[in-house]
């Protein structure tokens, strides 16, 4: 009877034990943030970088004083390097639902002294491990639970890039820790090379274009698929041509006024049109030079409008208001208004300031087989332009030593860019 009793106590002793074990609390596991990511601004080996790391925490953690939110770069397994020494408070920004402020950034441990903000958060970094903390000081405000948090380290807070690369591509895991209590951590792909070079070019261009018509339109030379008409009376597809017809004692005949031709017909003359686009860094300019000679005061530096025999009417030397008692001839012109870009009309051919119709005019120099040069009459004001319409006129008034019979010239225009 002794014997059972005794077994009876041990089988009860065995049954309380087990109680006993299975009453012991379990030790809690830290819950998992969510929705992690880390913006970096470069991911190349061995580069500086900013991080801009943000995750979720558990629906029931929160961030409240004293405690510590740990991001492990890992240093000390050769991931990332942190340059705690010079980091500093511009270097971060940390919101956790609330926009905290940076009390002080320290080598080593977080430290709060002095700090006492509701939103005071202090920040540590271990040279060493490469582990920076976040601690939140004594008078702050806890979270809410299950709040957003964001770190941004470096250009991502508007301060310097403090962290470094690993010198290896690969994947590398950001360990996120602390006493607040969640864990998680962020892959981070490390490549060789983040950058791609890319390369093209753009062919120098310069188009130009002549046009002379009465109106503003295109026209081709003589021989083209559409070519110009003399004057608007006529389409004789003469090509570029310029009649001023009668040349009158009394006044001045110039582009845009109605006369009577040789070919019997009244109209208007023509004016001449120039297109121009060019992308060169110095622009275009566009140059005339005639093809005569004045030989009639000997100066040897302006063309003509030749006559029969000695009869000639020759280009003013220099801009000037033509009329019945100022005989000569020559050409302005008026700049238009480019797609881009401007176009700037040289002040011997801008008309006296005022443009067309003014009756004042620039000169046209001699032929370059008689030695003259090219005068500048308009140019780009030394940039790129696009869609650049200048319209000119020629304009001439004879006077009573000039013979009857008909007058010619012939302007050459040149267009050039500087590259």
């Amino acid at each position: 009877m002794k014997r059972k009793k005794f077994l009876s106590l041990l089988a009860v002793a065995v049954m309380l034990a087990g109680m006993v074990v299975a009453a012991v609390p379990q030790g809690a596991e830290a819950a998992a943030i969510t929705n992690m990511s880390d913006l970096m601004t470069r991911l190349e080996v061995s580069v500086t970088s900013s991080h801009d790391i943000s995750f979720d925490m558990d629906a029931s953690t929160s961030f409240a004083t004293t405690e510590t939110m740990t991001f492990d770069f890992n240093e000390d397994g050769s991931y990332w390097s942190v340059d705690g020494t010079n980091s500093a408070i511009a270097d971060f920004d940390f919101n956790d639902g609330t926009e905290r402020t940076i009390f002080a950034v320290n080598t080593g441990a977080a430290n709060c002294t002095g700090s006492t903000g509701a939103d005071d958060v202090a920040v540590g970094i271990d040279d060493t491990t490469g582990v920076v903390t976040v601690l939140a000081c004594g008078s702050f405000t806890a979270s809410s639970a299950g709040a957003t948090v964001n770190l941004e380290y470096g250009s991502a807070a508007g301060g310097t890039e403090r962290v470094t690369n690993p010198a290896t591509a690969g994947e590398y895991d950001l360990a996120i820790g602390g006493t607040f209590g969640d864990t998680g951590e962020i892959g981070v792909s490390i490549v060789d090379d983040d950058t791609v070079n890319v390369t093209g070019y753009i062919d120098t261009t310069l188009t130009f274009d002549i046009d002379t018509s009465e109106t503003d339109e295109d026209c081709d030379a003589s021989g083209g698929t559409s070519p110009c008409d003399s004057h608007s009376a006529v389409t004789d597809d003469a090509g570029y041509v310029v009649d001023l017809g009668e040349l009158l004692l009394s006044e001045v005949t110039a582009s845009g006024e109605s006369r009577m031709h040789a070919d019997g017909n009244t109209g208007t003359n023509n004016y001449i049109w120039f297109d121009l686009d060019t992308n060169a860094d110095g622009g275009a300019v566009v140059t005339v030079i005639g093809a005569n000679t004045d030989d009639q005061d000997g100066s040897g530096t302006v063309s003509a409008l030749d006559g029969s025999g000695a009869n000639e009417i020759p280009s003013v030397t220099s801009e000037t208001l033509l009329s019945a008692t100022v005989p000569g001839y020559g050409i302005c012109g008026a700049p238009g208004t480019p797609t881009s870009g401007t176009i700037n009309i040289e002040a011997a051919y801008d008309g006296g300031g005022s443009g067309l119709g003014n009756d004042t005019y620039g000169p046209v120099p001699e032929s370059a087989a008689n030695g003259g040069s090219p005068a500048s009459i308009f140019n780009s004001n030394s940039d790129p332009v696009e869609g650049a319409r200048v319209q000119f006129e020629v304009g001439a008034a004879p006077d009573e030593t000039d013979g009857t019979g008909t007058y010619t010239d012939q302007l050459t225009f040149i267009a050039t860019s500087t590259f």
